[in-house]
């Protein structure tokens, strides 16, 4: 008879649904597998993942990369530095995600009860040196920050555990707004968002470390990051493989391109095309229609659907919603 081995109630194998970031092996890019020229702060790029310019003058470009760590991943997020920052010192840059704030409850952050926090993810680059990550709470109110340290061109995986955050939090999220920020990899650090206080919680925005290296400085440098994980807990496991077709739809909460669609005739010498998203949004998204013939409007909407408007016109009309409901 074979012998099967159950845990007592009460224990935990961390089986499951574990990591609370979305696209952590980067597979979903609905935004473009190539976008080039990036110079504005909270520029989305792979789905969920959007880039933090703190007052730098330089511009990047991003590409979803097959260079991978292991051949468990098929995809890397990969930012290049395009041209270089000139006001070295007082600028920054980073990657970071948003977290839902329904999404962060079992954290139980700001309690008694708060859990430790477990990061992990591999990243590459060009640069060799000191790089920041850490993590924020809803506002910034509270900071973690930590260091690790790259060699140039090799594969890293970096894994860093933030206790148990039991102090009381006045501006804490666990609705639908941001309830915690997950500071990926830092590029370059800002003098009002750089600390020397490492490896524990403290109040305030901070962001970057003292000894962060100053990737962008340097033109052409590369940057590649995939396999991001954050759980519960203070033990850093293997990577939790999601299906595309599930990353997918988590990501089409806060983001969703429709692809080509056909306004139809409405009557009145007006058209229109209904649309009831793939997955309820976080909240009403903004809507931008591309292609679509001259007049054409979207609806007002909210969380489950909208609809494209193009008044005194009965013709066959397309062209590309995307519906952006953002943290």
């Amino acid at each position: 008879m074979a012998l099967i081995k159950t845990n007592a109630r009460g224990q935990s194998s961390n089986l499951g649904r574990r990591n609370l970031i979305i696209n952590g092996a980067m597979q979903v890019s609905q935004r473009g597998t190539d976008i080039n020229d990036i110079a504005n702060d909270s520029t989305y790029i792979v789905d969920r993942f959007l880039t933090r310019d703190y007052g730098g003058d330089g511009t990047y470009d991003y590409d979803q990369s097959t260079d991978v760590p292991t051949a468990t991943f098929k995809n890397s997020l990969k930012l290049t530095c395009k041209s270089a920052s000139t006001n070295t010192g007082t600028y920054g840059y980073s990657i970071e995600q948003k977290i839902e704030g329904y999404n962060i409850r079992q954290l139980r952050l700001g309690r008694s009860n708060a859990q430790p926090i477990t990061v992990s993810f591999w990243v590459k680059s060009s640069v060799a040196g000191t790089y920041s990550t850490g993590l924020r709470t809803s506002s910034a109110e509270y900071s973690y920050v930590t260091e690790f340290a790259l060699l140039a061109n090799t594969w890293k995986y970096v894994t860093y555990t933030a206790p148990a955050l039991t102090t009381s939090l006045s501006q804490l999220s666990e609705g639908s707004g941001g309830g915690l920020i997950v500071d990926l990899v830092c590029l370059g650090k800002q003098t009002s968002k750089t600390t020397s206080t490492l490896n524990a919680w403290q109040s305030g925005n901070y962001v970057f470390s003292n000894n962060q290296v100053a990737w962008s400085d340097n033109a052409n440098a590369t940057l590649n990051v995939t396999g991001v994980q954050l759980e519960v807990g203070d033990t850093a496991t293997d990577f939790e493989h999601r299906s595309y077709g599930e990353e997918l739809a988590l990501c089409q909460r806060y983001y969703e391109r429709t692809g080509t669609i056909y306004t139809m005739d409405y009557g009145s010498s007006h058209s229109l095309f209904p649309h009831v998203y793939n997955v309820v949004k976080r909240a009403t998204p903004t809507a931008v229609l591309t292609g679509f013939g001259s007049g054409t409007v979207s609806g007002t909407g909210d969380v489950h659907s909208n609809y494209v408007y193009r008044p005194n016109n009965q013709a066959a009309n397309s062209g590309e919603a995307f519906y952006d409901a953002e943290i």
